[in-house]
């Protein structure tokens, strides 16, 4: 409950000559102080000029004397008062006059403590809740149809979620302070009404649609717009999923958590009565109608009387027997579409019967309807005159509410409908048979198929065992093109390469790049690699990003990245690799280009590292930490990274491992600058980088003479520490070696180990001589001499940056200890400590915000 003073306008320019006096009498008329609750106006007076808080509130009645706490509020809440923002209290209230430009709220609070004031806040709490789900369902479950039916959908969304909101303040309610109703009443018959809905799946209008890979458990987007039918007393609710663009192999559907289907179990004994059907992209739905559109405007509205009584078993009667007033007309489906079937839902809430006054038995009881139809444009203006739609007497003998649908075929097109009752309501002398109106429907003209689009179709009887709202679950494993060796297959895979492919090459919502512009022998390498190492990547893409950072994902869950040869587009993981692409001296860096930076571990750094991820046991968030928590460590600055798309434990331990590892052994990081060698080098390639600037990346020089297996170097390199291996620089930049090595008769000499020789040339399938090769005036081999002190380093690069004939690459040293594979094993996954509902919100407080409006403060709350 709030209250406030409105300011009046400024004047305008000339009024400003006008007299004081009228002046203050103007502000007087326009000064007004509201007393609000929550959306309800429930008073409103006119302050005086220049008169007093406590004077204003004794005038008006608003407020009563309290001996201990002096004026109060009648309706007895705690109040506060602010002006212009500033609390002033009650002590003040008696000389605090209201100004013509102050802005004055008063704001109540609701009663804490036991009693009626609980009660309150209870009750207010479970309304937010019920208003939590209503906003979820009318703005997610805003269903639109897919493909051209998409028009189609927003008005069937809207009701849905009034119904809903209607539904769920009477299951909250029922819950704090259970009611006896129509169907729990000691007199109740076993004809019970249950309702079913779709809560939790959504279907965005003019969204992207999604896109599936792996194995996962998700709630799909709606295909069409979820519509129920009235067959007898039963209703049916007609779903219709859309889990991915593609194929799928479906494992099970879910209602909830409850399992629904199985492909060996077929539908569960727990749904008698339900069916469903799963179709490929492109095929037609047959279980039921899919263009379906639900009117917002009828929501459960009561016929007016007609005149006479139609009467029943036990109901004589009495005329001359009239129609009501027409209830309507509503416009039957959204412009822009035609349709070519009308059906009404109506509800006899409170049954529809007659009773016999001597031994108070039940009888039938009637009730003749009539519906009107007529044309209208897409501005809902009627084009034509009203036709009838259907004059039927319906006629039943039951106390329990009873329902019941009507359908008729219509030429296509746009309509208003209305609806009428013959008669009064005998509830009055004999019976019951009050008539609610609680849907109108119409079924538009249009395909009845979706192409590019997998869907599942569900028809769900509603009856105990689902009585209530749910959402949709389905558990299935994407379908893709898989080479086997000799031809592509379309088969069910959870693997990151194939899943890369696809993405690169759909036309549909991936690149559409031409098959032959991809790196297919890296395709093929990595998913081997994937398959040997246990990785995957089960993942939803629900939203459109851009496909560089698709490609990225798909392939981040197994250690890799997407890159470019020339308009070829391959891949690169990150793993150890001790045989580099180039060997590059300082003979090949250009001369002072050389930076190496060096990244210290400080107390501000991570000691452990924790990864997110959606578990495949639970499909609910999960995390793994390595270093794990244990006996001899706990980490006290753990770092939280998310890695979309892994779903299995030990996969995501191995990569938490990988993150931490590269943290603190990869902190050396080197930018060099090199000639047209940069040009022939690739994002995420290994270079071997010799440079005597940090004195411990080897020596290095120019072979300039060869006796069989001795090697002149030039300048000589410093003999300190052995072993010593020597590395040789190709004609194509690759390294040949290392070779293992001694000093010859001078520093000058290396004299090659012959076995070593040999076993690095049939290694690398080469000859010394071959590698030492060159034309005649072009420049020596280099080489680089590591020792027991001083090696060449390998390095992996990062980036790299063309200028002229010049181009900078930027390095970062690797280390084997990065990519161990003895991590041991993950720590089991933790069991919940209470349990848990996801159907159900935890409400945790009761927030509340005033805000002022233009003409009074708005109350928010959630």
């Amino acid at each position: 409950m709030h209250g406030t003073v409105r300011k009046s306008p400024a004047l305008p320019a000339p009024a400003r000559s006008n007299a004081r006096r009228d002046r203050r009498a103007d502000r007087a008329r326009r000064l007004v102080l509201h007393l609000v609750m929550p959306g309800l106006e429930v008073a409103q007076a006119e302050p005086r000029p220049r008169e007093t808080v406590t004077a204003f509130l004794r005038r008006t009645g608003w407020a009563k004397r309290d001996r201990v706490y002096g004026w109060q509020f009648r309706k007895g809440l705690p109040t506060v008062l602010e002006i212009n923002g500033e609390a002033v209290l009650r002590r003040s209230w008696s000389r605090r006059r209201i100004a013509a430009n102050d802005n004055v709220r008063f704001v109540s609070y609701p009663l804490g403590g036991g009693g009626g004031g609980a009660k309150q806040v209870i009750g207010m709490v479970a309304l937010i809740a019920v208003a939590a789900f209503a906003t979820v369902v009318t703005g997610g479950a805003a269903a639109g149809l897919l493909g051209a039916a998409f028009a189609a959908g927003t008005f069937g969304a809207a009701a849905l979620g009034a119904v809903i909101g209607v539904a769920g303040s009477l299951l909250i309610n029922a819950l704090v302070m259970p009611k006896a109703g129509a169907t729990n009443t000691p007199s109740a018959t076993q004809d019970q009404i249950y309702s079913v809905q779709a809560q939790g799946n959504t279907a965005k209008l003019g969204q992207p649609l999604p896109v599936w890979y792996g194995r996962l458990k998700a709630h799909p987007d709606f295909a069409a717009t979820p519509w129920g039918e009235f067959v007898g007393n039963d209703q049916y609710l007609n779903v219709l999923l859309a889990p991915t663009m593609g194929s799928m192999a479906y494992e099970a559907l879910y209602l909830d958590d409850t399992v629904f289907w199985t492909p060996g179990g077929g539908i569960s004994a727990s749904f008698p009565g339900a069916q469903v059907a799963f179709y490929e992209p492109g095929a037609t739905v047959t279980l039921f109608p899919t263009n379906v559109d639900q009117s917002i405007e009828v929501s459960g509205q009561q016929l007016p009387d007609g005149g006479g009584d139609e009467g029943g078993q036990f109901d004589a009667g009495f005329g001359p027997l009239a129609y009501g007033s027409p209830l309507g007309p509503f416009v039957s489906n959204p412009a822009g579409t035609q349709t070519q079937s009308i059906a009404i839902d109506i509800v006899f809430p409170a049954g529809c019967f007659t009773v016999n006054q001597d031994n108070s038995n039940y009888g039938y009881s009637r009730c003749t309807l009539k519906a009107e139809y007529a044309p209208c444009d897409d501005a809902g203006v009627q084009t034509g005159p009203f036709s009838t739609l259907f004059e039927i007497t319906k006629q039943f003998n039951s106390n329990s509410p009873v329902r019941d649908t009507t359908k008729v075929d219509v030429a296509p097109g746009r309509y208003l409908v209305r609806l009428s009752r013959m008669g009064i309501n005998s509830q009055s002398k004999y019976g019951v048979d009050t008539v609610i109106w609680v849907g109108l429907r119409s079924f538009l003209k249009g395909n009845n198929s979706f192409p590019d689009v997998s869907t599942v179709a569900i028809r769900l009887k509603a009856s105990q065992s689902t009585q209530g709202s749910y959402k949709f679950g389905v558990l299935g494993t994407r379908k893709l093109l898989v080479w086997t060796g000799s031809m592509f297959e379309l088969q069910a895979t959870r693997s990151n390469a194939w899943a890369f492919l696809d993405a690169a090459t759909s036309s549909q919502y991936g690149s559409g790049l031409s098959i032959a512009k991809v790196d297919f022998n890296a395709v093929v390498n990595h998913a081997a690699g994937c398959t040997s190492r246990g990785d995957t990547f089960d993942y939803r893409f629900s939203a459109a990003i851009a496909v560089p950072e698709a490609l990225d994902k798909i392939l981040t869950a197994s250690r890799a990245r997407h890159f470019w040869l020339g308009d070829t587009i391959s891949i690169v993981r990150d793993e150890w690799r001790d045989v580099p692409t180039m060997l590059l001296t300082d003979r090949e860096i250009v001369r002072d280009s050389m930076q190496v930076g060096f990244t210290m571990l400080g107390d501000e750094d991570p000691d452990a590292v924790i990864v997110e991820y959606v578990d495949e046991q639970t499909w609910r968030v999960a995390s793994v930490q390595y270093p794990p928590n244990g006996d001899g460590f706990v980490a006290a600055n753990a770092e939280t990274k998310r890695i979309d798309g892994v779903v299995n434990r030990a996969h995501a331990f191995r990569e938490c491992a990988f993150y931490y590892l590269q943290s603190i052994y990869r902190r050396e990081n080197v930018q060099i600058g090199v000639e047209y060698e940069g040009r022939a080098i690739t994002f995420g390639q290994v270079l071997r980088v010799q440079s005597e600037l940090p004195q411990n990346y080897g020596y290095g020089g120019a072979v300039v003479d060869v006796n069989v297996r001795t090697l002149t170097l030039d300048p000589a390199p410093t003999w300190d520490t052995g072993p010593f291996y020597i590395r040789l620089r190709q004609p194509n930049g690759q390294s040949f070696g290392p070779v293992l090595c001694t000093e010859g008769v001078n520093p000058s000499l290396a004299v090659l180990n012959a076995t070593s020789l040999s076993a690095a040339e049939t290694a690398q399938t080469t000859t010394l001589s071959a590698v030492l090769a060159r034309e005649a005036g072009a420049e020596y081999p280099s080489f680089e001499l590591g020792t027991g002190v001083s090696e060449s380093r390998l390095c992996v690069v990062l980036g790299g940056v063309p200028n002229g004939e010049l181009c900078t690459l930027s390095l970062v040293v690797d280390d084997e200890r990065v990519h161990a594979t003895d991590l041991g094993t993950p720590p089991l996954l933790p069991s919940p400590q209470f349990p848990s509902d996801s159907k159900v919100p935890l409400i945790v407080g009761l927030n509340a915000n005033y805000s002022q409006g233009i003409a009074e403060p708005k109350l928010s709350a959630s």
